[in-house]
């Protein structure tokens, strides 16, 4: 990640369960899985987001923000979380 630059989420999409698309201002494209933020950390804060069509109805902002800004991610949060779906792959000549 260049540090000179400021994270911010510019797109995002449900895919399923509790996963998103998240598209980020460095044209980074990631895959963010929240089960384990959702499940496993028990944060309080968090806990409303269980209920998938709450999940689902989320807003952007520079970050994901739930029920009307009540409840938020730090894109950066959302950054280190994701798992990067752009390819590696340089095509062969």
């Amino acid at each position: 990640m260049n540090d000179n630059l400021f994270i911010e989420i510019i797109e995002a999409e449900y895919v399923e369960e509790y996963k998103l698309y998240v598209v980020f201002n460095n044209g980074k494209r990631m895959t963010v899985d929240f089960h384990d933020l959702l499940f496993k950390l028990q944060y309080p804060v968090f806990l409303p987001l269980r209920d998938k069509e709450r999940f689902r109805n989320f807003k952007i902002t520079d970050t994901l923000e739930w029920e009307e800004g009540t409840i938020d991610i730090a894109p950066e949060t959302v950054y280190e979380m994701g798992k990067n779906i752009d390819s590696d792959i340089v095509a062969e000549p």
